[in-house]
């Protein structure tokens, strides 16, 4: 059965360091401002990892919780956390999604399926591998983008000429509020080396 998006309760995602989010911000409230893109933009800046899922009855955040810590701890022992990351300029997932690229690196597959194991294992149920190729990113604008603007918005961007370089090391549980937006409700940091 195909879930409605409403219905979707958690999601876990890398927090970005103030500053690169702050740019995000940025780079969102010009969406805003020119094309009235909304969605999306009262959630803190984040690479998603584990995408929103519906938790099942069975299950409480301090389950969702202990499945963090457990895919932080395998992936820190096998030596994929802490690792630099680099975002560079802008792309697009069709008409739907606006983006910051996030450079390709192995680290980024394994630390997402380190999560996902972690899910299907810990919270049954409640996660599935996707069939997709992951593409960390971060989310500029999606959904409520007018048709055909695309290419116009992703050629401004790009003209910005967008670079940041990062630390993975922290992540964020979002939870659904009542209003239907995401806050996050648990971060987990690690120190970087």
């Amino acid at each position: 059965m195909e879930r409605n998006f409403h219905q979707q309760t958690h999601f876990v995602g890398v927090s970005l360091p103030e500053d690169v989010a702050d740019k995000i911000r940025d780079f969102r409230s010009y969406m805003n401002e020119r094309y009235g893109c909304k969605s999306g933009h009262g959630t803190d800046p984040h690479i998603t990892l584990i995408p929103p899922f519906l938790l099942p009855d069975d299950y409480n955040d301090g389950d969702v919780k202990s499945a963090v810590e457990d895919a932080l701890q395998k992936a820190v022992k096998s030596g994929t956390l802490p690792f630099n990351a680099r975002i560079s300029g802008f792309g697009a997932f069709e008409e739907r999604t606006l983006f910051a690229h996030v450079e390709s690196d192995e680290r980024w597959t394994k630390l997402r399926d380190f999560f996902t194991q972690s899910f299907q294992t810990n919270l049954p149920g409640s996660v599935r591998k996707s069939s997709k190729i992951f593409t960390p990113h971060v989310t500029v604008a999606n959904r409520d983008i007018p048709a055909g603007t695309m290419d116009e918005a992703l050629q401004f961007l790009s003209n910005m000429d967008f670079r940041a370089e990062f630390s993975v090391e922290e992540i964020a549980v979002f939870k659904r509020t009542f209003r239907g937006g995401w806050e996050a409700i648990d971060l987990f940091r690690m120190v970087s080396k």
